[in-house]
């Protein structure tokens, strides 16, 4: 089994990480992050198959005061999560907050939608070309 890598947040992430969360609760989303917990009782996995997840860059964190918390949205079965984790390994070694910002932030390369909204949509291809270019960046 490989080693997951610790994101620390900076305070940078996390005044865009509070930023974001601000936004979705005020568009009626109310949990935005998931303790480890929650997270794995939603995905239906084990501790092993986070850890397999995490090392693959299929999923990511965001670490504050020690805690790890994920976006609600990677155990959302509104989301083909397939895609979602796909998604989240084009970008690679990208710090957690900067993955967030990405699936976070509407894209004129995605027609103004969020990469999520563009998945919801059907329009993977585009995510992942938009994806590969945030990495690139």
């Amino acid at each position: 089994m490989g080693l997951a890598v610790v994101i620390r947040v900076t305070d940078v992430h996390i005044t865009a990480i509070d930023g974001t969360i601000k936004g979705m609760e005020q568009q009626g989303s109310r949990e935005v992050l998931l303790g480890e917990a929650e997270f794995l009782k939603r995905r239906h996995w084990s501790k092993r198959c986070l850890a397999t997840a995490t090392s693959r860059r299929r999923v990511f964190f965001v670490e504050r005061d020690g805690i790890r918390n994920y976006p609600s949205f990677l155990a959302d079965s509104h989301f083909d999560l397939r895609q979602v984790g796909n998604a989240c390994a084009r970008l690679g070694d990208l710090p957690g907050g900067s993955k967030w910002q990405f699936f976070a932030t509407a894209k004129g390369s995605l027609s103004g939608r969020t990469p999520l909204q563009a998945i919801a949509d059907g329009d993977f291809a585009a995510v992942m070309r938009s994806a590969e270019g945030f990495a690139n960046r």
